[in-house]
Parts: structure tokens; C-alpha cells; sequence
């Protein structure tokens, strides 16, 4: 009789397969860095631009959650615990935008109002 592996294991199979394919390219950066030695590898790396760029990143974080949160909650109560009319409408629109490429967002935004960047632009 064939020994027959059970479901579980290909699962696990593939979740790690996936996992490992996924950090490829931390590995591949990884690599870059120590073949390129410490002194360039930190050249890049605090140099100040990447200085202005996490100080970017962490404005946009702190002004996207709590926004995305409050309208989370707002559309999740609506849509669940009131009489709203067209509710279950309601709840597949919230995750439309899901289903639209980010660079299709943008350029619809582009679009729409021309002069758009910068911080808000980022928020919005």
C-alpha cells in the first residue's frame, strides 16, 4: 500500500515554499550589503535623504490610521448594527476599492484634481 502524506503537509509544503520566495529579496539585499562591505553599505543607508523619507513614511502612518480607523469603525457599525437601507450594498462598496490597482487610484486622482501632492495627496 502507498503511503499517502496527509493534507496538512502539502499545505505546510506550500506555505513555505511561498514564505521562502517572499524573502528572497531580503536575502538578495542581504547579500548586496555584506558583498559591498560596511562602509558603503552605511553610506546608503544614512545618508539623509533616507533621513526625509522615514520622516515622511512615519507622517503619512500617523495621519492614515487613526482616518482609516475612525471610517473603518463608522462603515463596519452602519453597515452592521443600524437600519441603514442598502446595507449589504454598503459593505461590498467599502471593499471596492480593494479590487482597483494603487497606481489606478492615483492616476484618477491625478485626473481629477491636477495641482494634487505632496503630504495630503499622500493621506488622501
Amino acid at each position: 500500500m502507498a503511503l499517502r502524506l496527509p493534507r496538512r503537509f502539502w499545505i505546510a509544503l506550500l506555505a513555505l515554499l511561498v514564505a521562502s520566495v517572499s524573502l528572497l529579496p531580503l536575502g538578495f539585499i542581504l547579500y548586496v550589503g555584506v558583498d559591498t562591505g560596511w562602509e558603503t553599505a552605511s553610506a546608503m543607508i544614512f545618508r539623509p535623504r533616507v533621513g526625509e523619507l522615514l520622516v515622511n513614511t512615519l507622517l503619512l502612518l500617523g495621519l492614515t490610521v487613526p482616518i482609516s480607523t475612525v471610517l473603518a469603525l463608522a462603515l463596519a457599525w452602519l453597515t452592521e448594527r443600524s437600519d441603514l437601507p442598502g446595507a449589504r450594498l454598503f459593505a461590498w462598496l467599502a471593499v471596492a476599492p480593494l479590487a482597483v490597482q494603487a497606481f489606478v487610484h492615483s492616476y484618477a486622482w491625478i485626473s481629477l484634481v491636477p495641482g494634487l501632492n505632496g503630504l495630503f495627496a499622500g493621506v488622501l
